[in-house]
């Protein structure tokens, strides 16, 4: 009787091993939502684990039956292109589609940031991660890495810089994803006097850049410095305006 239990324990261990996605290091279990609201459960893959920002464009996914260790082949895999796609996630981590427009140091000239725009560009469909999912958003996101001969772009290829120096971006209703850096505090926080008014007295590390200072560019804070400076604010605005 023992030795039957054994093999039917055997055979249980066997088939949750075959059942089991064995996957790559830069495979995950994880889903997508696409832009019909529709959610599928893949294995999510992007190109560099060791390189952040790939984590917000070039991801491919595919079917979970086909994670078995070996290499998946190029026709079976699907771009989960920003847009299409509008929320993925893997494992203690989620990414949403964001509309958003990457300035480079010609963008320092407000003209210059205008008429890019207008000639459509650059790229402006990213995922960015989620860090707080609440009425405000807060996204982290990082400059994608661009070759040598893209550096006509304006954004630097320095990968060491890039990944200490990310961003934050916030959205809520009716505003679109925007850098902390760069948003309206009179209206974004329209609804708090409160934040409105530690932010008018400067008690807040997180100082917009406007007028001449925004046209000029200038110094502002960036990775775990603003997203600290930023949690603050968001912490505020909980607290003492709003219920969730």
């Amino acid at each position: 009787m023992k030795s039957v239990f054994l093999i039917i324990a055997a055979v249980v261990a066997c088939l949750c091993s075959i059942a089991q996605p064995v996957l790559r290091e830069n495979q995950f279990e994880g889903y997508i939502i696409d832009n019909e609201g529709v959610r599928s459960e893949v294995i999510i893959e992007v190109e560099d684990i060791s390189q952040p920002w790939t984590f917000q464009q070039d991801i491919m996914y595919f079917d979970k039956s086909l994670a078995t260790g070996l290499r998946v082949k190029r026709e079976f895999k699907k771009h989960a292109l920003p847009g299409d796609i509008i929320e993925y996630g893997i494992p203690g981590r989620k990414f949403l589609y964001v509309d958003y427009y990457i300035k480079g140091d010609e963008d320092n000239n407000f003209f210059a940031t205008k008429l890019n725009q207008f000639k459509d560009e650059k790229n402006t469909d990213f995922f960015a991660e989620v860090l707080d999912d609440r009425m405000i958003q807060v996204l982290r996101f990082y400059i994608p890495a661009f070759e040598e001969d893209d550096e006509e772009a304006g954004i630097s290829d320095s990968e060491e810089e890039i990944t200490v120096d990310y961003d934050i971006l916030l959205q809520r209703e009716g505003f679109k994803a925007q850098s902390v850096n760069d948003i309206s505090f009179k209206d974004f926080f329209s609804d708090c006097s409160f934040v409105l008014n530690k932010y008018k007295e400067e008690k807040y590390r997180v100082k917009p850049r406007k007028g001449l200072s925004k046209i000029a560019g200038g110094s502002s804070l960036s990775g775990s410095k603003l997203a600290a400076a930023t949690e603050r604010i968001i912490q505020d605005y909980y607290t003492r305006c709003a219920q969730n």
